[in-house]
């Protein structure tokens, strides 16, 4: 497995839709994830993960709303993830070289859709909750065995603190934010598709 699993997300889809059978309760918890996704315009926060191996890489997001998502991490890394809204462009300096795929297909799509909404594509296969912490996972429905998306939320305040990334074959990236800040002006230079290495580059 990479030593940066992050840069998998780029390469994963969301996994089956499982049954779910959403009481009061659950369908309140949904919308009130929604509600907050959809109210984002911008955010920058630091982030830890660690990968299913035991490794672990930080870094930097920032999105901006809708389609716009920047994933950098810090040194001696040197990847980053850059989305103009339609193509997720990975970026590896180490070896120089760039690729894409369409931001639909990555589970990172998700939060910087123009109009969140789940139960169509994206359905919610899961809802826990207790006094702190709210998850909702995801699956992509026409995606029977490629993985799941879960989005953790603290509750006092509500907002977005971890994301869990499983593959098909079970290995789970988690993604911890801090240090959020919402709303704030991110230089528009920061979603700019970068241009090819010297020596060129793989789009796929």
């Amino acid at each position: 497995m990479s030593r940066y699993p992050l840069s998998r997300l780029a390469a994963l889809a969301l996994g089956a839709a499982i049954a779910f059978a959403a009481d009061e309760d659950d369908a309140a918890a949904v919308a009130r994830v929604e509600d907050y996704l959809n109210a984002i315009t911008t955010l920058r926060a630091n982030f830890v993960q660690v990968a299913a191996d035991g490794s672990i890489a930080e870094g930097t997001l920032y999105i901006a709303r809708p389609g716009r998502l920047r994933i950098e991490y810090a040194p001696p890394a040197k990847i980053k993830m850059v989305s103009d809204g339609e193509w997720l462009t990975y970026i590896d300096g180490e070896i120089g070289q760039i690729s894409q795929m369409p931001l639909s297909e990555t589970p990172a799509g998700v939060l910087v859709r123009e109009n969140i909404r789940f139960g169509d594509d994206i359905v919610v296969s899961r809802v826990e909750r207790d006094a702190q912490i709210l998850r909702v996972t995801l699956t992509r429905a026409d995606s029977p065995d490629e993985g799941s998306f879960t989005l953790v939320f603290s509750e006092k305040p509500f907002e977005l603190r971890q994301w869990v990334v499983v593959d098909a074959q079970g290995f789970a990236t988690r993604i911890t934010l801090f240090g959020t800040q919402r709303g704030i002006a991110l230089d528009p230079e920061l979603f700019a598709a970068p241009p090819p290495f010297p020596t060129g580059g793989e789009t796929r």
